[in-house]
């Protein structure tokens, strides 16, 4: 949903025009299209990261008539005509505050202006290179989700979870799985359904190989025990030997 501020722009392929107006309609349009077919839409990249180069943390400044009438006009009508359930926060800042930590827009904007219901989550966060995207301040200024694949991110300690902290981070809750019940994932579910976890055959057979290695590790080390011992034994009775004829012949 971003403009083509400029033709060298290394995301253009994926915004649809270098008018405001236009990007929003066409936006609007489509998000209302996968929407009505149950689909979860994130509109991205929110906001004013109109760059590819350099835009990890970038700073962007505007004066806030540009950005409202340019770069959040296209995002605005996504939601208000479109009716978006998702937006994608991007990895810019705008002045020197992240943009998913940016409550004035975060909040105060869309969600207090454009009445916007979904959620919010955050663009690729799983390196050390993504540490401004802080989770507190995030959760704090309205962005719900961080896109993460790392284990050793994002982590809060018992001191960091404060009482805020865990209203915010269950707001978030609140907010993700209210699109996921207004969506076709909720398709077939009442009040009686049972949540299964269903594994692949592929993954039952990994279990059984993990089995089959471990009894055969197991036997391994069992059998390599008994036979150090059995050779031990044998080693005592030839010596046992050895001392008993030498005895003899003395």
């Amino acid at each position: 949903m971003n403009i083509h501020r400029t033709a060298r722009s290394g995301r253009n392929f994926e915004y649809y025009s270098e008018d405001a107006f236009l990007s929003g309609k066409m936006g609007a349009a489509e998000v209302a299209g996968v929407q009505a077919m149950g689909g979860i839409v994130t509109i991205k990249h929110f906001a004013l990261n109109d760059q590819e180069t350099n835009r990890i943390g970038g700073a962007v400044f505007s004066n806030e008539q540009a950005a409202r009438e340019i770069y959040l006009k296209p995002f605005e009508l996504a939601i208000t005509e479109g009716n978006a359930n998702g937006i994608m926060s991007s990895m810019n800042r705008v002045g020197a505050r992240w943009m998913g930590a940016h409550d004035g827009v975060m909040t105060n904007i869309v969600r207090g202006e454009w009445d916007f219901n979904g959620f919010v989550i955050t663009d690729q966060t799983s390196f050390p290179s993504f540490n401004y995207c802080d989770i507190r301040a995030g959760l704090a200024a309205g962005n719900d989700m961080w896109l993460n694949t790392a284990n050793n991110m994002w982590k809060l300690t018992d001191e960091e979870l404060t009482a805020g902290v865990m209203q915010n981070a269950r707001t978030a809750a609140h907010r993700f799985l209210y699109v996921v019940a207004n969506s076709n994932a909720m398709n077939g579910v009442d009040r009686d359904t049972k949540v299964m976890n269903v594994k692949a055959g592929w993954q039952k057979l990994v279990y059984v190989l993990v089995v089959v290695m471990a009894l055969i590790f197991v036997g391994g080390v069992y059998g390599g025990y008994c036979l150090w011992g059995t050779k031990k034994h044998l080693a005592r009775k030839q010596a046992r030997k050895e001392r008993r004829a030498a005895k003899k012949v003395g």
